[in-house]
């Protein structure tokens, strides 16, 4: 996979409903872990422009080219380590001698060259002007001891190893997100969503358009236990999305929502027809809200089953 796949992935695990409602209650968190993505991507092209462009032809264009891409290096690793914080998934530097040895590189050659190692034991270091060239080039040092360093760089193999590191990282972060992702779907695999709402045209549903359509009381008697049996399923629907995971009950809280209102209304209406009162709504009013509610129920069954079907898939695809 390349850096841009791992990315890739990693966005579509932290954007489903569940996780995305998670992150969004720590705002700051959110924001870091969408700037480190960015910047994953960003510095990709960049490291992509020096490998695959004719390096430049004046030394101040290759100077130019030379610091933007260690710098590049030196983001993508900030940037991939804090993925890692913001989805609080354990990857340290300290795993990875070879990125470690990239930053001093870059802190060494085009970050603080013109004193390193603080007034004690105090390093300078130069970019030799005519090793430049599409391989790297040879950085001078002057050592706190006295001696003096010629050390060649070669840029591709510093692109070659951050890559086969940084690709390890990712890897490991996608697989933290997948696992926890597997082991939440597993704890309610065969329980059904879809199945504790009403079917469309269900014989409770149908009891309560007859109980809108003749406003008497032995037929409103009847309209409203085929509410009462509905509302029953409704809370039934709800009980289990909370106990599947509040972030989708969360999700669908506007969807439930809309249907409780109608509802709502149309018990009010039929306890209007058996306590024999001045009506709440007209008939024809009472039938628009039954149709309304009718029809936000089969929506819901429909996202009931994709996420049925989300539950019972895997997450590795």
């Amino acid at each position: 996979m390349t850096i841009y796949e791992y990315s890739s992935r990693i966005r579509d695990l932290v954007n489903t409903p569940r996780k995305q409602v998670a992150l969004l209650k720590e705002r700051n968190r959110w924001l870091q872990l969408c700037s480190s993505l960015d910047v994953i991507g960003d510095t990709e092209l960049a490291v992509e422009a020096y490998t695959s462009e004719t390096f430049a032809k004046t030394d101040g264009a290759s100077y130019l080219i030379v610091y933007g891409a260690l710098q590049a290096l030196f983001l993508q690793q900030d940037a991939i380590f804090h993925v890692s914080e913001a989805l609080v998934i354990p990857e340290t530097l300290d795993k990875y001698p070879r990125l470690k040895e990239i930053r001093e590189i870059r802190n060494t050659s085009i970050g603080h060259p013109t004193w390193r190692g603080g007034k004690t034991a105090p390093s300078f270091h130069f970019i030799t002007r005519v090793s430049l060239s599409k391989g790297g080039f040879s950085l001078l040092s002057d050592l706190p001891d006295g001696s003096i360093q010629s050390t060649p760089i070669s840029i591709p193999e510093l692109v070659e190893d951050q890559q086969r590191d940084a690709g390890t990282i990712l890897d490991n972060i996608i697989t933290a997100l997948e696992e926890e992702e597997e082991m939440h779907r597993g704890q309610f695999r065969g329980k059904k969503l879809e199945v504790l709402l009403p079917e469309p045209n269900s014989y409770y549903l149908q009891k309560v358009f007859e109980g809108t359509r003749t406003p008497a009381p032995e037929v409103a008697a009847v309209g409203k236990a085929g509410l009462h049996t509905t509302l029953k399923q409704m809370e039934a629907f709800r009980a289990a999305l909370v106990e599947r995971d509040p972030e989708d009950a969360w999700h669908l809280k506007h969807s439930l929502e809309e249907i409780a209102y109608p509802l709502s209304r149309l018990d009010q209406y039929f306890d209007d027809i058996l306590a024999s009162r001045e009506l709440s709504l007209p008939p024809r009013d009472a039938y628009i809200y039954a149709f309304f509610a009718e029809q936000s129920i089969a929506h819901l069954r429909a996202t009931a089953k994709e996420l049925d079907e989300m539950y019972a898939s895997k997450v590795k695809g």
